[in-house]
């Protein structure tokens, strides 16, 4: 669905972005600037993906009541979508750190397991369990992406994404949805969007989860490649 797919965006410009300076650290052998930049990347990206993600999450019958009630049916599909949108959009930062690493073999092979998996698990579950069944198997076949893309890295290019760098920005987001669901079985669903996204920020911000300076320097980046 086009509205999981927002939920990405960010990160899919910052990784088509990050290309060409990725490539420019590699060649200067710069990998300790190269994996911070990556993982500052990876953890903005997270970052900024988590609002649309919450809201998308906490009660997408909500959303999708507004556009129309026949869309209601694809609320749990639209959660597993922008599970696999942020996934899908994590993997794409590390596809374009592979693709600047000359790694465009590796890449092929990712995309081509990735798109199999998705389409196999798609004949198999859509007709099981219809809209669900299909987006399950998108998740899958990003989950894989993702995990391939990851080992390739520290295989081939002993680059190591922190864990850190994605596990931050999540504990803020799993704050934001507690505060939602708690409003949500209260039926106040607008309320709880707006708190969970206000203690998403405040959390964000009591955590650390980035800095002022790593903003500036990832828009940057982007600014700079346009």
């Amino acid at each position: 669905m086009l509205i999981s797919k927002i939920v990405g965006s960010f990160s899919h410009s910052v990784g088509g972005a990050l290309l060409p300076t990725a490539s420019e650290e590699r060649i200067r052998g710069n990998k300790g600037e190269l994996r911070k930049m990556v993982n500052t990347s990876v953890r903005i990206s997270i970052l900024i993906s988590g609002f649309g993600f919450m809201i998308l999450m906490i009660d997408p019958m909500y959303l999708l009541s507004l556009i129309s009630d026949s869309y209601v049916e694809a609320a749990w599909a639209l959660r597993i979508l922008a599970i696999a949108a942020v996934v899908a959009a994590i993997g794409s930062i590390l596809i374009s750190l592979l693709n600047a690493s000359n790694r465009a073999a590796d890449v092929a092979k990712i995309g081509l397991v990735s798109a199999l998996s998705t389409i196999l698990l798609t004949f198999i579950l859509a007709p099981i369990d219809g809209l669900e069944g299909a987006a399950i198997a998108m998740l899958v076949g990003s989950s894989l992406s993702l995990i391939l893309s990851l080992i390739v890295l520290k295989q081939k290019e002993e680059l190591i994404i922190s864990s850190r760098s994605i596990i931050k920005p999540f504990v803020p987001i799993l704050g934001g949805l507690v505060i939602g669901y708690i409003f949500v079985l209260l039926n106040q669903v607008l309320v709880g969007i707006i708190l969970a996204i206000s203690c998403y920020v405040a959390f964000s911000i009591v955590y650390r989860v980035t800095t002022k300076v790593e903003i500036m320097r990832l828009i940057g980046i982007i600014v700079n490649r346009k």
